[in-house]
């Protein structure tokens, strides 16, 4: 399978077991002590699937859950809480949150490895759907660059898209500059909300111009967010982690935005050929 698991709990004893079954499945894992080092890991890494405890220090499970659905669907990241709490308002809250499970403990091991692969059977179909969906896009695409009688206009909107996705990015690195500190930070629901707006719109962009590392850049940037405003709301302690994380994500997110300018060259040309080919370059 070799696909990754994140386990989230403060217990050591009950990450090693949880793993152990998991690594037997033929998983492999990946473990977090607590949310913020939950979230810390999932903003540098992509997991298939969260193990998520809600008994954690400082930040809740219930928070956690709360952010890491933040952006990612429920197919997409199946995230199954894990907790020794059977009192229904706890679970419906949870359910209610964006967990696709809920299991108590103490855990049955095989059935919890069952409802693991029930998840992840799931979520493979979804990928391949979702593969198939962006292959077809793409086709489709290809064949209105070599068909469509407007080939310079083509190019300029590519051209006047990426731009504005540049801008877009300016503007969040104004916002993620202004939040070195709590005092400092622009923590305004007004502000946060633009902020937020912006990385949709960045995604959004990116992929009507099939930059899909760009995307995928913006919404984990989207998240370090929402982990900023959770901080500065009720965390203040854990304000300059928060912001180291948007820090990361920004200079991932402009990473990328530099890698596709490569991309974006070659659709250009690709247009441009086109046209010399149809007699639309100009007078020889």
């Amino acid at each position: 399978m070799n696909e990754e698991i994140l386990i989230v709990d403060d217990c050591e004893d009950a990450r090693a077991l949880l793993g152990l079954y998991l690594k037997k499945s033929g998983y492999r894992v990946c473990e977090a002590a607590s949310a913020e080092e939950a979230l810390r890991l999932m903003l540098k890494n992509q997991y298939a699937l969260v193990l998520l405890d809600l008994s954690l220090s400082g930040i809740s499970g219930l928070e956690a859950l709360e952010i890491m659905r933040t952006g990612h669907g429920l197919i997409e990241l199946p995230i199954l809480v894990v907790s020794s709490s059977t009192e229904s308002k706890t679970v419906i809250r949870a359910l209610h949150l964006g967990a696709n499970d809920y299991v108590c403990k103490p855990v049955d091991m095989h059935t919890l490895v069952a409802r693991v692969n029930v998840q992840m059977s799931r979520r493979k179909i979804f990928i391949e759907l979702l593969q198939t969906k962006q292959d077809l896009e793409r086709t489709i695409a290809d064949n209105s660059v070599d068909n469509t009688e407007g080939g310079i206009e083509g190019r300029v909107a590519i051209g006047v898209a990426h731009r504005a996705i540049k801008r877009d990015v300016s503007e969040l690195e104004r916002f993620v500059e202004g939040c070195k500190s709590a005092d400092e930070c622009p923590s305004g629901e007004g502000e946060i909300a633009q902020a937020l707006e912006l990385c949709r719109r960045v995604r959004g962009d990116c992929e009507l111009l099939r930059l899909y590392e760009v995307s995928t850049a913006a919404d984990r940037l989207e998240t370090a967010i929402i982990w900023m405003s959770k901080c500065l709301s009720s965390r203040p302690e854990l304000v300059d982690d928060a912001h180291y994380a948007l820090r990361a994500q920004l200079t991932e997110l402009w990473n990328s935005l530099i890698r596709s300018d490569n991309a974006v060259a070659g659709n250009s040309d690709e247009l441009a050929h086109t046209d010399q080919l149809s007699g639309r370059g100009g007078a020889a």
